[in-house]
C-alpha cells in the first residue's frame, strides 16, 4: 500500500519571518527589561520608605532624652515630628498607661499612612508617617514604565515601517518585475533602492530583460523564417501532388480505354496495371496527406459533438468493406460527449476501423467510446491474430505493415499525426492470438442532459 506524499509546507513571507525572528522577539526583551527595571524601582522606593520612616522614628525617640517634665516631653515631640516629614504623628504610650499623641497639625488620611512602633526609656512610641508623597512617586514610576513600554512599542513600529519601506517594497517591486518578464507582460521601470544588495539584484532583472528582449526578437525572426518555409513547403506540396497526380488520372482514363480482347495474358496485364494505379494513388495520396501533417498546414477547428456523430458517419462509410470482408461490427458508448476537430476525428476513426476490419477478415470490429478522467477514449477492438509485443512499439513509424496488411503501412502514421495535430493521445494494447485494440484519447465535455436531441442518431449508432 502507497503512503501518501507529504505536502510541501507554505514557504512564509519574509515580512512575517523578519517580524517573528527578528523584531518581535526584540521588542519583547525590550518590553520584559522595561518592567522588570520598573518594578525593581518600584521595590526600591517602597524600602527607601520604610527604611526612611524607621530613621525618622529613631530620631524623635532621640528627642524626647533629657526630658523631665511631661509639657518638656510633649514639646520635644512636637518638634521631632515636625522636623522630620512625612512624620505627622507620634504616640507615646508608657509604662503606667497614659496616652501621649502630638501631631503637626496636617490631615490625616487613613489608608495612606505607614506606623513604626519603637521601645524608648519612656514608654512604646509609635510614628505615624503620610505615605502620599511615596504614593505619588511610586505612581509615577509605574508610569514612566507604561510610558517606556509605549515608546518601545513605538520604536517596533517604526522599524517594522522601515523594513517595509528599505526591504520589502524594493524586494516586491523587484519580483513583480521578474514575474513580468517571465510572463512576457509589458516591462516597468527599473527599481532604485539605494542599497548595494538590492541594485545588484535589480540590474540583474535588467539583464534577464535584455535577454528576454533578445530572445523575442530570435523567436520572431524564427517564426517569420518558419511560416515561410511552411509557406513554400505548402507551394511545393501543391505542385508536387499536382505534377504526379495528372500523369497518373492520364495513365488511368488511358488503361481503362483500353480493350484487352480475349487473350487472357494481355487481360492479366490489364488488371495488374490498373492495380498498380490505384496503388501509386493512394501512396500518393498518402505521402501528399503526411507532408501536410509535417509542413504544418492542418490546423484543426474543435467544436463540441458526441461520439455518436463520428460512429454514425462511420459506419456508413465502412458498411460496404464490412460486408465484403464478413466482418460484424458493434458500436457502444455513443452518448458520450467529445470536443475536437470533427473532419479530423473522422478521418483517424475511419483509419483505426479499416486497419480492425483487415486484421480480422470474418471476424468482429467493436468500437467502443469510454470516459477516462476528464477526457474520452474511443477503442477499436478485434479479434484478429494479434501484434507481437516488439512490433507493437513500431506500428506507428512509417512503411511499417502488419502482417496480412495490403498498402504501404502509412494509415497508423498518418492517424499518429492526426492525433498529435489534435492535442490527443492515440496507442494500441494487444496479445498475439487474442486480438489487437488501437485507441485514442481527446477532450471530454461534462454535460447534463445536453444531448437529448441527438437521442435518435445515439440509439442508431448503439
Amino acid at each position: 500500500m502507497t503512503q501518501p506524499f507529504l505536502q510541501a509546507k507554505r514557504p512564509m513571507r519574509l515580512r512575517r519571518r523578519l517580524l517573528l525572528i527578528g523584531l518581535l522577539p526584540m521588542a519583547l526583551l525590550a518590553l520584559c527589561l522595561a518592567l522588570a527595571l520598573t518594578a525593581t524601582y518600584a521595590q526600591l522606593l517602597n524600602v527607601q520608605f520604610r527604611a526612611l520612616t524607621t530613621v525618622q522614628a529613631f530620631r524623635i525617640g532621640e528627642a524626647m532624652v533629657d526630658t523631665r517634665t511631661d509639657t518638656q516631653l510633649r514639646h520635644a515631640l512636637q518638634l521631632a515630628v515636625t522636623a522630620n516629614p512625612p512624620a505627622v504623628r507620634a504616640s507615646l504610650r508608657r509604662d503606667s498607661g497614659e496616652l501621649l499623641t502630638v501631631d503637626n497639625g496636617r490631615p490625616l488620611l487613613t489608608d495612606a499612612t505607614h506606623r513604626v512602633m519603637v521601645a524608648t526609656p519612656y514608654g512604646e512610641l509609635t510614628v505615624t508617617s503620610d505615605m502620599r508623597s511615596f504614593q505619588a512617586r511610586h505612581a509615577t514610576a509605574w508610569w514612566l514604565g507604561v510610558f517606556l513600554a509605549c515608546g518601545i512599542a513605538l520604536v517596533f513600529m517604526l522599524a517594522t515601517c522601515a523594513f517595509e519601506a528599505l526591504l520589502i517594497r524594493p524586494l516586491v517591486a523587484i519580483r513583480d518585475r521578474l514575474v513580468r518578464v517571465l510572463r512576457g507582460r509589458p516591462f516597468t521601470d527599473p527599481v532604485r533602492t539605494h542599497l548595494a544588495e538590492l541594485d545588484a539584484l535589480d540590474i540583474c532583472v535588467d539583464e534577464v530583460i535584455a535577454l528576454r528582449m533578445h530572445h523575442d526578437e530570435r523567436m520572431t525572426e524564427a517564426l517569420h523564417i518558419r511560416l515561410r518555409d511552411i509557406a513554400r513547403g505548402t507551394r511545393f506540396t501543391a505542385r508536387f501532388g499536382d505534377q504526379f497526380r495528372q500523369p497518373l488520372q492520364a495513365l488511368g482514363l488511358f488503361i481503362a480505354g483500353m480493350q484487352p480482347g480475349k487473350d487472357l495474358h494481355q487481360r492479366a496485364a490489364l488488371s495488374q496495371m490498373r492495380t498498380n494505379v490505384v496503388r501509386m494513388t493512394e501512396l500518393l495520396d498518402a505521402l501528399m496527406e503526411m507532408t501536410r501533417f509535417d509542413a504544418g498546414i492542418v490546423e484543426p477547428v474543435p467544436t463540441d459533438l458526441i461520439a455518436s456523430d463520428l460512429f454514425v458517419r462511420e459506419r456508413d462509410l465502412c458498411a460496404a468493406e464490412a460486408r465484403r470482408l464478413h466482418v460484424d461490427m458493434h458500436w457502444r458508448g455513443g452518448r458520450l460527449a467529445l470536443r475536437g476537430d470533427s473532419a479530423l476525428l473522422s478521418d483517424l476513426l475511419h483509419r483505426l476501423v479499416v486497419n480492425a476490419m483487415a486484421s480480422a477478415p470474418q471476424g468482429r470490429v467493436l468500437v467502443a467510446a469510454r470516459r477516462r478522467g476528464s477526457g474520452v477514449r474511443i477503442e477499436v477492438r478485434d479479434n484478429g491474430m494479434g501484434i507481437d509485443l516488439d512490433q507493437q512499439q513500431r506500428v506507428f513509424e512509417e512503411f511499417v505493415r502488419l502482417p496480412g496488411h495490403a498498402g504501404y503501412g502509412l494509415g497508423l502514421t498518418i492517424a499518429r499525426r492526426i492525433a498529435e495535430v489534435v492535442g490527443g493521445r492515440i496507442g494500441v494494447r494487444s496479445r498475439p492470438g487474442a486480438g489487437s485494440t488501437f485507441w485514442f484519447e481527446v477532450d471530454g465535455l461534462h454535460t447534463r442532459n445536453r444531448w437529448r436531441t441527438e437521442s435518435s442518431r445515439v440509439r442508431r449508432a448503439s
